[in-house]
């Protein structure tokens, strides 16, 4: 299997489509965690892919690459929400909670013990009320699988500071747990 960064160099459809496959599930998860808009969600994903392709690559870490774009494509749309008025209910429930799931499309295969998919359903569940620093830098790490460096340069923190936000989301999320 050819390294994500042979994959870029080599710049082929086939090379794309290869590099969509291993990481399109991973950033369509991370930006629904942040937008909570199916559609955006998608249209976000499909544009920091369009971005990728039509990039010029010189990077050591492409995954940190691909979602430093995502987390650009992010903060523009973050900017462009704020500047117009908002329907704030289309996605949410009534008691507030998206009910997207983050990160059970990732992990629930068929044959999964029901108890793996009842944990990875009560973790989306709780995920909404980590502080966002916290529930960015743990879905980074814990579900796109980025290293603590790569979310450390990813969310322009030191490397200490990104260790304390995951170990905190972790700690909240197990005692929430426990009630």
């Amino acid at each position: 299997m050819r390294t994500d960064n042979a994959l870029m160099l080599d710049r082929s459809p086939d090379a794309f489509a290869e590099l969509w496959e291993r990481h399109q599930p991973k950033v369509l998860g991370w930006i629904r965690s942040q937008v909570h808009d199916p559609h955006q969600a998608e249209d976000l994903t499909q544009e920091t892919f369009l971005r990728v392709y039509s990039a010029d690559y010189s990077s050591d870490s492409f995954t940190g690459w691909l979602y430093q774009i995502a987390r650009n494509l992010l903060v523009d749309h973050s900017r462009r929400q704020k500047s117009r008025p908002q329907n704030h209910t289309a996605n949410i429930s009534e008691d507030g909670i998206d009910p997207l799931p983050l990160m059970a499309d990732r992990i629930s295969e068929p044959g999964e013990s029901i108890e793996v998919r009842d944990l990875t359903a009560r973790v989306d569940e709780l995920l909404p009320m980590l502080p966002d620093d916290q529930r960015t830098a743990f879905i980074l790490y814990a579900c796109c699988g980025m290293s603590l460096p790569e979310v450390s340069e990813l969310m322009e923190a030191c490397l200490p500071t990104t260790k304390s936000r995951v170990r905190l989301a972790r700690e909240k999320l197990r005692d929430a747990m426990m009630l």
